[in-house]
């Protein structure tokens, strides 16, 4: 996992990893599918992680002051998986 806030760098084992969260599952159109879906014709493992804290200007800020955390997961040659937004109560 890579915090864009501190700049570190977190490298897990895969073994540490449930199996749910090691791939994505993909359908023929690139769609994203559950791992049980027997429709899935790719799955491509998630080999990098990238937090997000912004303000809500875009801006990347501590943690403890975003309002927005951005999460990017990537696969392979940096092929962009999926990316989740989550927005701070306020």
């Amino acid at each position: 996992m890579i915090d864009d806030d501190t700049r570190e760098v977190r490298v897990v084992n895969a073994d540490k990893v449930p199996m749910r969260r090691r791939f994505v599952y993909l359908d023929r159109t690139g769609k994203e599918l559950e791992a049980t879906d027997t429709n899935a014709t790719e799955r491509v493992p998630i080999v990098e992680v990238r937090m997000t804290p912004t303000d809500g200007d875009g801006h990347v800020v501590p943690r403890a002051q975003a309002r927005l955390i951005r999460i990017k997961e990537s696969g392979p040659d940096n092929r962009v998986l999926r990316s989740t937004t989550l927005r701070k109560n306020q």
